[in-house]
């Protein structure tokens, strides 16, 4: 792929490495490991808008993706939004927990937006039995001032 394709198209070779990265749930030494070289050398390519041919060989092979996909793969503002409020630097999410998967390190951000709508749906049930609890109280209070007031 020419320079001048690339800049003339919202493509960038590099996000494209690290979205399949982050599909296929590896860690940029993970990946570094399997094309041999640094995690910091990863780390540039992936930063790169132009990868080097032989190199794009090697990681869409690791990756197991078509080079011609991570080459002509465009960004959309969605995908860049969504992407860069989800994956901090080094590989960390900023939102999400610890999973284990093919003994890597992975976080899933949707699992902790389920576990924090679970602990906020038990929250209001138990807002809800309190407050109910308290109604029932006052029912009763009120009917004994009622009798009260009969008598």
């Amino acid at each position: 792929m020419d320079e001048n394709s690339a800049t003339n198209k919202n493509i960038h070779v590099g996000h494209n490495i690290t979205r399949f990265r982050h599909l296929r749930g590896l860690k940029q030494e993970a990946l570094a490991d399997m094309i041999g070289v640094t995690q910091q050398t990863m780390s540039h390519h992936e930063q790169q808008k132009v990868v080097n041919p032989e190199v794009l060989k090697r990681i869409a092979s690791a990756l197991n993706v078509p080079e011609d996909v991570l080459q002509n793969l465009e960004d959309d503002n969605t995908t860049f939004i969504i992407e860069n409020n989800t994956f901090g630097d080094n590989d960390n999410i900023g939102i999400g927990c610890h999973i284990e998967q093919d003994k890597q390190n992975v976080y899933n951000p949707m699992d902790k937006i389920i576990e924090l709508m679970e602990r906020l749906l038990a929250h209001e049930q138990q807002k809800s039995k309190d407050l109910e609890e308290r109604l029932s109280r006052l029912e009763d209070l009120i009917k004994k001032e009622v009798t009260k007031k009969k008598k």
